[in-house]
């Protein structure tokens, strides 16, 4: 089947977006696992780009080539029933907290460029996820799919539009900041690095195979992983440049993407703190959809009361823990964990192929 463009740059767009959450459209993830590292910080970008291709196609791959129906599916097809629930039950802790880190990252946004309560932000966010929930997974990669590459665009530009009019800031920022407080997933530019796709791999991977599956072909499904992954790294080193330009006040920022828009134009500032909300939308629905799609079939009366259960509790839990607090800690511990079920990946993906070779093309789901 021939690659269709449309469909790739949906899919792309699904898994930017999905990635995009509320620590990188606020800017605190990168502050944290790049800019923090100065010129390696960007050294430590490619390699987490590197595994991320590495997820995303592995996945996408599996859920259209193994027609996967369940969010459980994959942990067991790569770790076996044993190990596969453990990662099941840790993958599923993990989208709960972080759907809370969503939902907090929202309210410290209205906080801080609106002045509002920081409970206006979340429950905004948490209403518009539990409805894009209830709406289906089709709807969801649908809705992302499309907001997705927007995001990329309009952060891109704004933080391109920063880099030149600091660019002299950089030789400072690079001497600076090292001497800074900035909280780090490691101390390590490598490490960190490695974590930032390594935690991520817990929930793309109940979201991905499903998304692969619903491609027509698993060369628009690869090629969307691949475009989108490329895409996000490129954002991501322009930002992380952009916070050095400027760190000594960029890192003081709880939503340090807010800061640097607003620095530009206050008009910028008021618009892009619609793109971090969509940033954090885009994520945050497709969580709650994961885990709730775990305990229920979607659009049965029992999944929406799950989705809007849900909702209310993480509402709660992200007013009281901080923002900056949930992203360090939070991410930090998972990527120890996520990098463990790569290995188990790694294995598999190993031991199917000398199947293969010895065994001839023997149907997917046995293997």
């Amino acid at each position: 089947m021939k690659k269709n463009v449309a469909e790739v740059i949906k899919i792309g767009g699904a898994l930017v977006a999905f990635i995009v959450g509320s620590g990188f459209a606020t800017g605190q993830e990168l502050l944290q696992y790049f800019a923090s590292f100065g010129l390696l910080g960007i050294l430590g970008c490619i390699v987490a780009m590197v595994f991320y291709i590495y997820l995303s196609v592995s996945f996408l791959k599996l859920g259209k080539e193994n027609s996967i129906t369940s969010v459980n599916e994959v942990f067991f097809y790569y770790c076996g029933e044993k190990a596969g629930r453990i990662f099941e039950f840790v993958a599923f802790s993990y989208m709960i907290l972080s759907f809370i880190t969503f939902l907090s990252g929202a309210g410290a946004s209205f906080h801080q460029y609106l002045g509002l309560p920081n409970a206006v932000g979340s429950l905004i966010l948490a209403a518009a996820s539990m409805i894009t929930a209830i709406l289906g997974l089709r709807k969801v990669v649908d809705i992302i799919g499309a907001v997705g590459p927007v995001i990329i665009v309009t952060t891109i530009a704004t933080a391109a539009t920063f880099l030149i009019q600091n660019f002299g800031g950089f030789t400072e920022g690079f001497s600076t900041v090292s001497t800074l407080d900035i909280p780090q997933p490691s101390e390590n530019w490598l490490i960190s690095g490695f974590m930032y796709a390594s935690f991520m791999s817990l929930s793309l991977a109940p979201f991905l195979p499903m998304v692969g599956a619903t491609a027509n072909c698993t060369k628009n499904a690869v090629w969307g992983g691949i475009i989108g992954i490329v895409s996000l790294g490129v954002t991501i080193i322009t930002i992380s440049l952009a916070f050095l330009s400027d760190i000594e006040l960029v890192h003081a920022q709880m939503i340090p993407t807010l800061y640097i828009a607003g620095q530009i134009s206050p008009f910028l500032g008021l618009f892009f703190i619609v793109i971090v909300l969509l940033g954090i939308y885009t994520s945050a629905a497709p969580m709650l959809w994961n885990f709730s799609a775990r305990f229920a079939k979607e659009k049965t009366k029992k999944f929406n009361i799950l989705v809007i259960a849900l909702g209310i509790v993480c509402l709660v839990s992200g007013a009281v823990i901080p923002f900056d607090v949930l992203v360090n800690k939070i991410y930090s511990f998972y990527g120890y964990i996520g990098a463990v079920f790569m290995v188990f990946m790694i294995v598999k993906q190993i031991r199917v192929r000398n199947e293969r070779k010895k065994y001839g093309n023997l149907p997917k789901k046995t293997l």
